[in-house]
């Protein structure tokens, strides 16, 4: 057998004692037991609220290394009657009212309808998820236990091109991911959504990044990032988008940018 150099054998067993100890099958299944109770109400006890988000559409074509910025859209959200409405604000930072008919008609690609359905369809019962232990990662300086998942039976997404006039399509497949968990409270920090085998223009693959976010005095676990890309032929794209300013819903609630367009 090999033996190390004392000072190396030394830093191999702190390092080892550093690692966090895996945690075991009962622990993993409490943790999804508790995750999986509170998605399957997850929706229901959202409140009312409105928030910005601003999202940055990029292209490329097929193997190229760099990313071209095509547009930079900031739209109001709202979420009443359980279902959430996206309202354009600002295209470039400028009110939508005063862009160029030609930016507004671009081909850019649009999402809506999945931090929360996310959520809930993943372990809804007819789902019939399949999860799987993967490790565990740090997600925004917290620990998290990661799952892989599986889930047989369909996954609906609606993509858009254009903002005038959008043409929509609704797609329906099978699909896998991961789930990231955090242990000390059951919070989802991360869902990962990735279809199987889809005709490349029909699908994209999907990220939400979630935080804990105070609306009107309470505590709510809401989107506060996310990321799609997806293929067009010879041409991919690329969407980042960032969610604030989160407030209660009321009747007159509207957006107001600052004068730099944040």
């Amino acid at each position: 057998m090999r033996r190390l150099p004392l000072p190396l054998f030394g830093l191999a067993v702190a390092a080892l004692a550093a690692q966090s100890p895996q945690p075991g099958e009962p622990a993993r299944q409490a943790l999804l037991q508790k995750v999986g109770d509170f998605a399957r109400g997850y929706l229901q006890h959202l409140p009312d609220f409105v928030c910005l988000r601003i999202t940055q559409h990029y292209t490329r074509k097929a193997g190229s290394p760099d990313w071209k910025l095509q547009v930079k859209i900031a739209e109001e959200l709202s979420w009443f009657q359980h279902s959430e409405h996206y309202r354009v604000v600002a295209v470039n930072d400028v009110p939508r009212n005063k862009v160029p008919r030609l930016v507004m008609w671009s081909g850019l690609v649009t999402t809506s309808g999945s931090f929360g359905k996310v959520v809930e369809e993943l372990f809804a019962p007819e789902s019939h998820a399949a999860f799987a232990w993967k490790g565990t990662e740090t997600i925004a300086r917290a620990e998290a236990w990661v799952f892989s998942y599986r889930v047989p039976r369909g996954y609906t997404v609606k993509s858009c091109r254009g903002l005038i006039i959008p043409v929509c399509k609704t797609s329906d497949y099978p699909y896998g991911g991961a789930i990231y968990i955090s242990p000390d409270n059951a919070s989802i920090l991360r869902i990962t959504v990735a279809p199987e085998n889809p005709k490349p223009q029909d699908a994209g693959a999907h990220s939400i990044d979630y935080g804990r976010v105070t609306i009107a005095g309470s505590e709510y676990l809401l989107p506060v990032a996310d990321s799609y890309q997806q293929v067009f032929g010879k041409t991919e794209i690329r969407n980042e988008a960032v969610y604030r300013d989160y407030r209660k819903f009321t009747a007159d609630s509207t957006i107001r940018l600052a004068p730099d367009g944040r």
